[in-house]
């Protein structure tokens, strides 16, 4: 995959992965239903100066996953120019990350989205430009746009395949709610404001990392059958990543535990890969479950 798409797939991938607790599931279609022609979405007043900021955010923290450097000046130069159409393509990631917004009829805030990367990338000790709050209302509105706007361009086949989707994410869904509720009543088990649910297994003495920090961790991640799907320890090496490379409900967490500590995590599929899943053995909402060791904030 090039580094623009990657890019890009990782700001779409992240839209789709925000609060999707708050838009009520579409129910699947009958056979019939599906077969019918989807109305095109009008296009709603979308609060694109957060959209853009947020896209902006995960953007940078893909580009930090990748490890390369940019040159952020450069960078920003390039989405403009593909952006504004001033002249043909001339810049690598930055060009064809802008490129790529304008084929997608994206009408995004060149500004805001230079600075919620720009904000990532620098790991900027500045107050963000939003909270997570008016990030999460403003991508849901944005969620439900493109959602919409890819089914009005669906086949009759496609739209049978995605009510099938549909079904199979709904009923994982329900699996999970049921799963972490029992969970929430174990002896020993923590649920925070977000639906994420821990379980200390031992307690650190170091300071707790910031959301800025890079940390390095051992974890053992599986489903709630048991099956492991991803795990440093069995590889016998630990993983050291930016906080804001990481998935909503590792972020969370790591930022609660102080160095040392060795938590259970119970991450809600809203706070893991959400109805996308991820690879073969992660389905589309699924809750995963994390052993995480917290070895230390790695110095800059």
């Amino acid at each position: 995959m090039k580094p623009t798409t990657a890019l890009l797939c990782a700001a779409f991938t992240a839209a789709s992965l925000v609060h999707a607790q708050e838009v009520k599931p579409a129910q699947p279609a009958a056979a019939a239903d599906a077969a019918a022609p989807a109305a095109t979405p009008a296009a709603p007043a979308l609060p694109m100066d957060k959209i853009s900021y947020f896209i902006g955010k995960n953007v940078g923290a893909s580009i930090l996953r990748q490890q390369e450097k940019v040159d952020m000046k450069e960078f920003a130069a390039g989405v403009k120019e593909a952006l504004t159409a001033k002249k043909s393509s001339s810049f690598t990631m930055g060009s064809g990350l802008g490129q790529q917004f304008v084929s997608e009829g994206i009408p995004i805030d060149i500004d805001k989205l230079i600075a919620g990367i720009t904000f990532t990338v620098e790991h900027s000790s500045e107050k963000p430009a939003y909270t997570e709050e008016e990030l999460t209302t403003a991508m849901a509105s944005f969620e439900i746009f493109m959602k919409a706007k890819a089914e009005a361009n669906m086949t009759p086949e496609q739209r049978a395949e995605a009510a099938a989707v549909k079904k199979k994410i709904a009923e994982n869904k329900e699996a999970g709610v049921k799963f972490l509720a029992e969970n929430a009543k174990r002896k020993g088990v923590t649920t925070t404001k977000s639906g994420l649910q821990y379980e200390i297994i031992k307690e650190g003495t170091g300071p707790k990392p910031a959301i800025t920090d890079v940390v390095k961790v051992h974890y053992h991640g599986t489903l709630v059958d048991g099956k492991v799907f991803d795990s440093s320890v069995e590889r016998g090496e630990p993983a050291t990543f930016p906080l804001q490379g990481v998935i909503r409900g590792w972020t969370e967490a790591l930022q609660l535990m102080p160095v040392g500590s060795k938590w259970r995590i119970f991450v809600p599929a809203d706070l893991a890969y959400g109805d996308e899943g991820r690879g073969e053995d992660i389905g589309p909402g699924v809750p995963l479950i994390f052993d995480v060791e917290l070895l230390g904030i790695v110095k800059q």
